[in-house]
């Protein structure tokens, strides 16, 4: 028996423990019919988590998720999961970001970026966040999560 990573999983009919891969099967089939992977809480880290609760890895399933995408060759799109976001935060989606991209011929990612509010247009907010956009703009892999094409028939998840 293993450990389970986390019980929403179980809910919704499936799981995933340190023995058994629960999401690997489910992004090769999304693969098989041209959808997108998006993901949601790219800018969380272990390290934030675990003061709360010390078993906590939601960037150990991130990198779980982001890795089935990868070896499964599926386009992948990430968003934040809140809108208490700084420096390390950016870094942390950038990180992720990079995770996915580096070392792909031809990597297909975007970043969704949700939950704004309005501590974002404080001037020491917008500052990371402009520099967030910067970052992230630079990375090669960057692009568009849409075929704008006409060639595929990509659809989101």
């Amino acid at each position: 028996s293993g450990k389970l990573v986390g019980a929403h999983p179980l809910t919704s009919g499936y799981y995933s423990t340190t023995v058994r891969d629960g999401y690997t099967p489910i992004i090769r089939m999304f693969g098989r019919y041209g959808f997108t992977v998006c993901c949601a809480c790219f800018e969380m880290q272990d390290s934030d988590k675990r003061r709360i609760n010390p078993s906590s890895r939601p960037e150990g399933l991130v990198e779980q998720i982001v890795l089935a995408a990868r070896i499964c060759d599926v386009p992948l799109e990430g968003e934040n999961g809140s809108t208490n976001l700084d420096g390390g935060s950016f870094e942390q989606v950038v990180k992720m970001s990079k995770f996915y991209s580096d070392g792909l011929d031809n990597p297909s990612f975007s970043f969704n970026f949700v939950r704004m509010d309005r501590n974002l247009f404080e001037s020491r907010n917008w500052a990371s966040f402009t520099k967030f956009v910067r970052q992230i703009s630079t990375i090669s892999m960057f692009g568009a999560g849409s075929d704008f094409n006409g060639g595929g028939n990509m659809r989101s998840f």
